[in-house]
């Protein structure tokens, strides 16, 4: 059971050149999850509480944003933000066996810039280049340390110790004529959520962690090519470097 409640506040101004906009946004969010196994024995069925449990996740937060969009000329337009979010976290796990991670608490603050300028020559071309930061939070189902079995020898675990990923994006990208579109992209990512498989003595289980700095450098041109009266075509080619 999920419940998610939200409030948010916008506000723009526009002037001759530039327009502000600002805003704030608070989400409460509540999970409920329940795991019940049961022993059957001549069709009875019997709760296993050793097995059985309850996690219970809750996620606030808060942020505020500023946005300034600026007509600096007839062919350069420049968009700047600034986004802050403050997040607080907690996560209970209820069972009979005790675990280490039965209760996991967390808060942090961080900034998320953003900035794009584009030109516009009024002809032909258009160039534009961006740069930004941003923000990947883990799924609830990762967050959740429920033991559930795969099949005979693996079960599957969530980690609440999970930390959300960042990424710097950069993109620079040029079109001609509004149709042949070619765009360069770069992009860092920390703490990079990935799922792992790891040994439990005679067993294996999937889980999710923090394990790595992800970069992707790539190209991707789009161009529309002819082919009879009737007949048009839209190729698409994307060529990347992940590391």
């Amino acid at each position: 059971q999920i419940n998610i409640r939200s409030l948010m506040v916008d506000y723009e101004k526009r002037f001759s050149k530039f327009t502000l906009s600002a805003g704030a946004k608070y989400s409460y969010i509540s999970t409920g999850n329940q795991l019940a196994f049961y022993n059957i024995e001549d069709e009875i069925q019997t709760l296993d509480t050793t097995r059985s449990n309850n996690f219970d996740y809750l996620e606030k937060v808060a942020a505020l944003y500023f946005i300034l969009n600026a007509k600096l000329s007839e062919k350069i337009t420049v968009n700047a933000g600034l986004r802050m979010e403050s997040t607080s976290s907690l996560g209970r796990l209820e069972s009979t066996i005790p675990t280490r991670d039965s209760e996991v608490p967390r808060a942090y603050t961080d900034l998320f810039p953003n900035v794009s300028i584009a030109y516009d020559d009024q002809k032909k071309s258009v160039i534009s280049a961006s740069i930004g930061r941003r923000i990947t939070r883990p799924n609830y189902q990762d967050l959740n340390p429920f033991i559930y079995f795969l099949d005979s020898l693996s079960y599957r675990k969530g980690n609440p110790f999970l930390l959300p990923q960042f990424s710097h994006n950069f993109e620079l990208s040029h079109s001609f004529k509004g149709k042949l579109i070619t765009t360069l992209n770069y992009s860092n990512t920390n703490n990079v959520i990935s799922q792992l498989v790891k040994p439990d003595g005679d067993l294996l289980y999937l889980t999710s962690d923090n394990v790595a700095r992800f970069r992707n450098v790539g190209i991707t041109i789009t161009a529309p090519v002819p082919l009879t009266k009737w007949w048009s075509s839209n190729v698409f080619i994307n060529v990347f470097n992940n590391h």
